[in-house]
């Protein structure tokens, strides 16, 4: 039997500062070091489609990372938004083009369509799952982006277009754009210097091409403007305007002060990756966690809670649980958002659940629904049932007080109505720092 043709998966990671593959019909050849990578798929005997999970499960780098693939049209598509069992989207001929982000997910697991957690295909390179066989083609990745050229969309041409101005105008301030730091389904996030004080700030850009995504973002800056507090970000500036690169669409351009040493989960991970010190441990958790608690009640104390509603009707509730599934990550989503019934009331409490995940994964380096096994422990949810590891350790051996679990036991109360508010949540915070 004849063996079938590979296909080419062409990945690069968001934000890591690689230099952009040139997108434009007619221009030159991509450059071998434009900065993607590659790798050849076979599929197994007979089949003839490339699915989510041969995708997923092949995929090099391991469990680490997610995939959005990019389709005809020059949108990317999460992975997570089809089921396993979906063809693979291709950008033209017989190329798949990702980008990928790195995971929140246990070791040993990628992120499927479903929300559930799929066995990686051993991580370097070798055999996978359901006969995969992955050819790591590195070094030869620079020409494989030569097929690529000329079969992207128009889209995808004029936000490349777009990425190449070297200036900005943002209110009253100019800025030049250093790279690429992050980037979701409706915005990017670049590093930027001020083109007065050469001072890093960061920049983001909402492309909104829905009358819903505009709203959201007017929303979001009129909260930025509302709420000034010490441990909510500062909005420097913004700007809206119609889209040069989408017609129809608008794009908004708001821009803030740039913290270098990145996020929570940055510090997560690197000691995951790089080991001891854990960035945690229960004194250090606690201080950081009260600031982000008081941020929070700024918000909630200023009439912007995550939600303030009583669902009526059952198409009220599956709308509002659809709307979950796409501003809530799974395994910090409430029972009452997880499954939205009719009747049930929606108030800022919705927070404090995720507060109470956000601090177990601080002190243990995930969300406490979060299972190797199972992925996304969605009846634990539901129930708010999980543990703490065996004596109360962290993935290094740290060692987090009875009084510190009992806080997020509290937080995370399946009952809304019997869940704390963040006052009362800040207080507490407050008597265990007394304490030590």
């Amino acid at each position: 039997m004849a063996r079938q043709m590979p296909i080419t998966v062409l990945y690069r990671e968001s934000g890591s500062g690689c230099d952009e593959i040139p997108m434009r019909v007619g221009t030159g050849a991509p450059r071998e070091d434009a900065g993607y990578n590659a790798f050849e798929l076979f599929l197994p005997p007979g089949k003839t489609v490339a699915t989510v999970s041969d995708l997923v499960g092949a995929f090099p780098l391991g469990p680490s990372y997610h995939l959005d693939v990019l389709r005809p049209d020059g949108i990317f598509e999460s992975v997570r938004d089809l089921d396993l069992g979906s063809p693979v989207p291709f950008a033209g001929g017989n190329i798949i083009t990702c980008r990928v982000f790195r995971l929140a997910c246990p070791p040993g697991y990628a992120s499927g369509g479903t929300g559930k957690m799929l066995p990686s295909a051993g991580g370097g390179g070798g055999g996978g799952g359901g006969g995969n066989v992955v050819k790591d083609l590195k070094k030869n990745a620079g020409k494989a982006t030569k097929g690529l050229f000329g079969l992207v969309s128009g889209a995808v041409q004029r936000t490349a277009e777009y990425l190449t101005h070297q200036e900005m105008t943002v209110g009253v301030y100019k800025v030049q754009i250093v790279r690429e730091m992050a980037e979701g389904g409706f915005s990017t996030v670049y590093l930027v210097r001020d083109a007065r004080t050469r001072e890093h700030l960061a920049l983001k850009r909402m492309l909104c091409q829905e009358r819903d995504s505009t709203e959201a973002a007017h929303r979001e800056v009129q909260v930025l403007r509302a709420v000034a507090h010490r441990n909510v970000i500062a909005l420097l500036d913004q700007v809206s305007m119609p889209s040069k690169t989408h017609p129809g669409a608008r794009e908004f351009l708001l821009l803030f002060p740039y913290y270098e040493r990145g996020t929570v989960w940055d510090a997560i991970v690197k000691a995951s990756e790089n080991g001891p010190p854990w960035p945690y441990p229960e004194p250090s958790a606690l201080r950081v966690f009260l600031d982000a608690c008081c941020g929070v009640n700024a918000m909630h104390s200023h009439g912007y809670a995550h939600r303030d509603m009583k669902v009526s009707t059952r198409k009220e509730a599956l709308l509002l649980e659809d709307e979950a599934s796409v501003v809530c990550s799974a395994p910090y989503r409430p029972p009452e958002l997880t499954t939205v019934e009719p009747g049930a009331v929606i108030d800022e409490r919705v927070d404090v659940w995720a507060l109470g995940c956000t601090l177990y994964a601080m002190a243990f380096g995930h969300s406490p629904f979060e299972s190797p096994r199972e992925g996304v422990m969605k009846l634990a949810i539901l129930n708010g049932k999980f543990s703490f590891p065996r004596g109360r350790r962290g993935p290094l051996g740290q060692e987090y007080s009875t009084g510190f679990c009992e806080l997020i036991g509290w937080m995370l109360t399946a009952d809304p109505t019997s869940r704390p508010r963040c006052p009362e949540i800040i207080k507490r915070i407050q008597e265990l720092i007394t304490r030590r």
